[in-house]
């Protein structure tokens, strides 16, 4: 058994994409994963299941969109590799809720950064799978751009990655 991290993309908390974590606990657990925890709305799960972390993101991806609706993104990781993200983390000097870590399927292409836009004070990272994001102005007021690839990802600040590879790393 390993223990994964499951990112589900554009869940709120409202509306076609409301995924409620009471009832997608329920059904990932009817689905036979296990140690089956949420952390804060907005589509985190720690399971324990023998499956690759590919079959993993396929069946979490159907059974939500099957049992509960919204047909969203899901983006796995190992509690080491959410580890690992933070401790390469180049915006030490940033605020926790002003870093984000946008979480792609695959690696990002070679020419990625030839289509961001950091019109503020903004600043993009790539790393492999990951996009490190600091904001200094807040996201919410940010006119960063990033290519179509990274639309099929998935972001959370430091706060949130350091509570999930906590939660990892406990006994289910």
């Amino acid at each position: 058994m390993k223990r994964y991290v499951v990112l589900l993309r554009g869940v709120m908390p409202t509306g076609r994409t409301k995924v409620p974590m009471a009832e997608a606990r329920q059904v990932l657990r009817d689905a036979g994963y296990d140690h089956v925890r949420s952390y804060i709305a907005s589509g985190n799960f720690l399971l324990d299941t023998p499956k690759t972390a590919e079959a993993l993101a396929r069946d979490v991806r159907a059974l939500i969109a099957q049992r509960i609706g919204p047909d969203l993104e899901v983006l796995v990781r190992t509690g080491a590799e959410i580890e690992a993200v933070l401790a390469a983390n180049p915006f030490i000097e940033g605020k926790p809720n002003q870093v984000l870590v946008t979480f792609l399927p695959t690696l990002a292409p070679p020419d990625f950064m030839d289509g961001v836009e950091t019109p503020g004070r903004e600043q993009v990272v790539v790393a492999g799978r990951e996009i490190y994001l600091h904001t200094p102005d807040s996201i919410g007021r940010s006119k960063l751009k990033l290519p179509l690839c990274a639309k099929l990802g998935t972001a959370r600040n430091l706060n949130t990655l350091r509570k999930l590879a906590q939660m990892a790393c406990e006994d289910g």
